[in-house]
């Protein structure tokens, strides 16, 4: 509902399937948050089966500390401007403000375009990742799915507007500067290359001389995420690997199942609906025996 902007998903869309949800007899608890070993019990007490999916909500943070304000995660920030909308809840406005997006994926495509509507003075989002080639190579053949550059809505719009492609690659953020107040005035980005450390692990290192200071007062970091939120692992007291809950197809223990990012990893969300299906299944013939 509030994650993906307006202009990608119309939310009457979302409301008519929930309409046609609770119909069907489905009952929606919101504000309820699962937070203690007690609490988890409960509900496994009270219920048949219970399927935990509750997505890979903790963002990836960057490597240098967030200044008190103009600093926001990505999905906060879309989730603002979407109950904005909705409802005319206070927003994280990008009016006449120099935009900076960490990250190239569909989240920060995402805070391009809501930034771009919302009428941003400037905007740049920063990859650290190097520019993928503009056609297959060779270890990546027909069928597999395409490893090259790509330009969504976000990155067209914002050409449109300001004349060229937002993006830049193989760059980081180094530092943040702020006034006296913690407002955040500016970035320090630096380029990046990719070596070997010590043990072969491919690591990302900034590379001396390329430092450069942009005006930023809004900064959207869509940087990824690292996992599930961690209260819900305790809680439930859950198996865990890198953030996503070990479990046996989608089957974890007794009656607990988990399925979507939260077992897999983020990810998009035509998987995350057939994580939904194949769950489900596993939960039905547990019911069944």
């Amino acid at each position: 509902m509030y994650g993906i902007p307006n202009m990608k998903l119309d939310k009457q869309i979302i409301a008519r399937r929930e309409e046609l949800l609770r119909t069907s007899g489905i009952q929606f608890i919101t504000g309820t948050e699962i937070s203690s070993p007690s609490q988890a019990e409960q509900i496994r007490h009270d219920y048949d089966a219970v399927i935990l999916a509750c997505g890979s909500r903790q963002p990836r943070k960057l490597n240098t500390e967030l200044p008190a304000h103009g600093a926001y995660y990505a999905v906060d920030y879309l989730r603002q401007v979407t109950k904005h909308l909705l409802d005319g809840t206070e927003v994280i406005s990008a009016e006449n403000r120099h935009v900076a997006v960490v990250g190239g994926g569909d989240t920060g495509n995402d805070c391009v375009g809501s930034s771009l509507r919302q009428h941003c003075a400037s905007i740049i989002q920063l990859e650290i990742m190097p520019q993928p080639p503009l056609t297959r190579t060779a270890d990546n053949p027909w069928p597999e799915w395409p490893n090259i550059k790509k330009t969504d809505y976000g990155q067209e719009e914002a050409a449109e507007v300001f004349g060229s492609d937002p993006r830049r690659y193989n760059t980081t953020v180094k530092s943040i500067e702020t006034d006296s107040r913690g407002n955040i005035t500016a970035l320090t980005i630096v380029e990046t290359s990719l070596q070997k450390d010590e043990k072969g692990k491919t690591v990302f290192v900034n590379k001396d001389g390329t430092e450069e200071t942009i005006p930023c007062d809004l900064l959207l970091i869509a940087a990824g995420f690292a996992g599930c939120e961690t209260g819900i692992i305790q809680a439930f007291d859950l198996p865990s690997e890198h953030g996503r809950i070990v479990a046996d197809g989608c089957h974890v223990r007794d009656n607990l199942f988990t399925a979507g990012d939260m077992h897999v990893g983020q990810s998009l969300v035509v998987r995350a609906i057939q994580e939904g299906i194949d769950c489900a299944k596993q939960a039905d013939q547990f019911l069944i025996g």
